[in-house]
């Protein structure tokens, strides 16, 4: 009778050991999980009157586009200030320092106003800095595209008059 027991005490320890086994054999034919991805890229923010060109050129090849502060229009024109003129030659300066690079100016609105009005004016804007860096310094304009695309791809809220103005903007983005 103990030999019946202690049958019965080996089943337990058998089903247990087999079933480590089982799971642990489905455990090695397992693929490691493939690694995250990272997040996207916080985009690189740049004053343009004070930027450094080395610094706007790099975040360009690591990022592929950057966002530029202080190139400001009068309410609904696209007549480049002077402001903006000094910013053309920023740009520029960033085109001759890498003659590798060809950009998209891209022009971006808040979403006050109307829609079609905004991507127009965008476009506009975004053609004035092209004009400006190709006629006044002499940059291939084979390296430039103007796009305007009004308020369809905001970075903050358009509810606050802070979130509006972070989305009146210009970036370059990279396109080769």
């Amino acid at each position: 009778m103990t030999d019946f027991g202690f049958k019965l005490a080996r089943v337990p320890c058998v089903l247990f050991v087999s079933l480590v086994a089982i799971g642990l054999a489905g455990c090695a034919t397992k693929k490691p999980a493939p690694e995250p991805e990272p997040p996207v890229a916080i985009v690189s923010t740049y004053e343009i009157a004070t930027a450094n060109r080395d610094d706007v050129g790099a975040a360009l090849l690591r990022d592929g586009r950057v966002v530029l502060r202080g190139i400001v229009f009068a309410t609904d024109s696209a007549d480049l200030s002077g402001g903006a003129y000094a910013a053309a030659g920023n740009i520029a300066g960033v085109l001759n320092q890498y003659p590798q690079l060809k950009l998209a100016v891209v022009g971006h609105t808040d979403n006050t106003g109307d829609y079609h009005h905004n991507i127009d004016l965008s476009g506009r804007r975004a053609q004035s800095i092209v004009d400006a860096i190709v006629n006044d310094y002499d940059v291939d304009p084979t390296r430039l595209a103007a796009v305007g695309v009004g308020p369809l791809a905001p970075i903050a809220t358009n509810h606050t008059d802070y979130g509006r103005s972070q989305n009146r903007r210009v970036e370059l983005v990279l396109i080769e």
